[in-house]
């Protein structure tokens, strides 16, 4: 049950995978989700906040705050409820679109067809990690790793008539707050998103900490603190006979690492299936913070001695 689990064709399962292995809460290594390991430690802020879930959301000082961040037009903007409701969104919106298989897996759930049109990509690419240069005919951006790999925001397709989405929930590091938003390329689409969004969807809570984000979080640090840590994690996978894909982003992609997710998971670490992206024994596998990357390392070092390293 618990590699069925970890097969799931988007990674953040941990807490269910530590209850089928009846593991202490906490203790399994989650490399599956790719979440901003350097943000800040968000909880005494969270908590002095709980006020604002006394009553209704009201997304407009967030929005007009993010927008001035961003650099947009506030009335382009569409908070939501974390990256998934923003690609729900515009896939309900667009209907149809071309999704490579190679590519996140999301988008052909919420599109009424897959198979043809305009692109939708994911930059940078997910699972690659490459950020992509200029592609023909795309309609959606997906940046939701954007700002930690590159220190900005956003790359601005949506001022060529693309949506731009992003997301606040993997940056802040705070998965359980679900945050997000979109970029819709005019006014006139950004109001039909709005009318077809749940009213109140984002949370007060969540509402509530943009303004924190938005002044604690120094893109540049991250993507300078992610690059630092990508390079430690080729590194250590590279020792163990390992071949990640070129990476910008905070997590790597191997094509063809057998039996990795299986002996990581009996570690007590857990990697992001491939399977969904077409590669049956590839993984993904997020860069962490110091401590994890040690845990990690003294891990495969375990299993290559065991069984030997993978290129051997």
């Amino acid at each position: 049950m618990a590699l069925g689990l970890a097969n799931s064709p988007h990674g953040g399962n941990g807490g269910m995978i530590e209850e089928a292995l009846l593991m202490e809460a906490g203790s399994l290594l989650d490399l599956s989700a790719s979440i901003n390991f350097a943000a800040p430690d968000f909880r005494e802020d969270l908590i002095a906040s709980l006020d604002s879930l006394s009553r209704y959301p009201n997304e407009s000082s967030s929005t007009n705050l993010l927008a001035k961040a961003l650099n947009v037009d506030p009335n382009l903007l569409v908070l939501t409820n974390g990256g998934a409701e923003a690609i729900s969104l515009v896939c309900g919106y667009i209907k149809s679109a071309k999704v490579s298989r190679f590519d996140f897996g999301l988008y052909s759930r919420y599109l009424a067809d897959s198979s043809g049109g305009q692109m939708i990509v994911s930059n940078p690419n997910n699972p690659s990690g490459q950020l992509i240069g200029d592609v023909d005919d795309v309609i959606v951006y997906d940046e939701a790793f954007y700002p930690i790999a590159t220190g900005t925001w956003t790359r601005r397709d949506f001022e060529t008539g693309a949506f731009s989405l992003g997301s606040l929930t993997k940056l802040s590091g705070l998965p359980g707050l679900r945050l997000g938003f979109l970029i819709a390329p005019n006014h006139e689409t950004a109001n039909s998103i709005r009318r077809a969004k749940t009213q109140w969807s984002v949370s007060g809570l969540a509402l509530a900490m943009v303004p924190l984000i938005l002044e604690r979080i120094d893109l540049s640090q991250v993507a300078f603190e992610t690059a630092r840590g990508r390079r430690r994690l080729v590194e250590i996978l590279t020792r163990a006979g390992l071949v990640p894909c070129r990476s910008d982003a905070n997590y790597l992609f191997i094509k063809d690492a057998p039996r990795l997710l299986h002996r990581l998971l009996e570690k007590g670490i857990l990697l992001r299936s491939g399977g969904s992206f077409g590669y049956i024994d590839g993984v993904r596998i997020a860069v962490c913070d110091e401590h994890g990357l040690d845990r990690l390392e003294g891990s495969l070092e375990e299993i290559c001695q065991r069984y030997g390293a993978w290129n051997v």
